[in-house]
């Protein structure tokens, strides 16, 4: 099980939840800039801008077991 933006009690959950963290800092820069551009005439218009979020592993979630291959007798 994961959640999504990393809320505060995510870490404190029994167990710890697994979370999809948005870098919210670098978002709001980057949008403060391209009003910024956009005000000023520069750079040219992106109607889509792809921020990679970022998986926070915690106990909720396990590396996936090996497969067992079951031998026929």
């Amino acid at each position: 099980m994961i959640g999504f933006d990393d809320i505060p009690g995510a870490a404190y959950a029994i167990p710890a939840l697994s979370t999809v963290r948005q870098p919210l800092i670098r978002m709001g820069q980057i949008a403060a800039q391209t009003v910024v551009d956009q005000i000023e005439g520069r750079g040219e218009y992106m109607p889509e801008i792809a921020i990679e979020p970022e998986f926070v592993a915690r106990a909720s979630t396990t590396a996936a077991r090996p497969k067992r291959v079951l031998q026929a007798d």
